[in-house]
């Protein structure tokens, strides 16, 4: 087992072709190596979003260079860390937003992305967690108008969503900017943006 212990393959779910769910099938590939600020993560549990089905059923396709497996909500452990990365060390246990990766036994994810999971939180919870809170702290660290345009573009879906229309409570003086949101923001299910490979803080 090179890489410090690590196997070299890992099973990992495919999506045969575009379908229901028995188009997805077990396959072996390489454990991936994480970059310049990213982890890899040995997974307990991930989430299954509205964004996996539409990928299977062949409607969102992931973005230029990010990997065909899906699965963007994960939680686990931390057993390779990246260049750069300072903020986390081998064996933590984090919740985390990836671009995809989820449907697999390891899974990168970039550092900033990560969150930690509380010791008396469940991993098969935190895996479902990811997004809210990622969407709340966007709510805490930027105004809630640009947080919700942040919601939308990343695709996190309605439990985001209602994270961000709470923080008109807080701030009333950007809900009027939210209602102002062009109305196209009401995509239907098949002109959903694509998933982003940007790095946010």
């Amino acid at each position: 087992m090179p890489n410090g212990g690590l196997p070299k393959s890992m099973t990992s779910i495919a999506i045969r072709e575009p379908g229901g769910p028995d188009v997805l099938v077990a396959r072996e590939q390489p454990v991936p190596a994480p970059g310049d600020g990213e982890i890899l993560v040995r997974l307990a549990a991930a989430g299954v979003n509205r964004p996996d089905v539409m990928q299977r059923q062949g409607h969102y396709p992931p973005p230029k260079g990010a990997t065909e497996i899906p699965g963007l909500e994960i939680a686990g452990e931390v057993v390779q860390i990246g260049p750069g990365v300072t903020r986390w060390n081998k064996g933590d246990k984090v919740m985390a937003l990836v671009v995809g990766g989820g449907y697999a036994e390891y899974c990168l994810a970039f550092a900033s992305h990560a969150l930690p999971v509380p010791p008396s939180l469940p991993m098969i919870e935190a895996a479902r967690l990811a997004q809210c809170v990622r969407a709340r702290q966007a709510c805490r660290r930027r105004n809630a108008a640009r947080a919700w345009r942040l919601v939308w573009d990343r695709h996190y879906g309605y439990p985001a969503r209602q994270s961000v229309r709470c923080a008109r409570h807080r701030d009333r003086r950007h809900a009027g900017e939210m209602r102002r949101l062009p109305q196209a923001r009401r995509r239907s299910r098949h002109q959903l943006p694509h998933r982003r490979l940007r790095r946010f803080e």
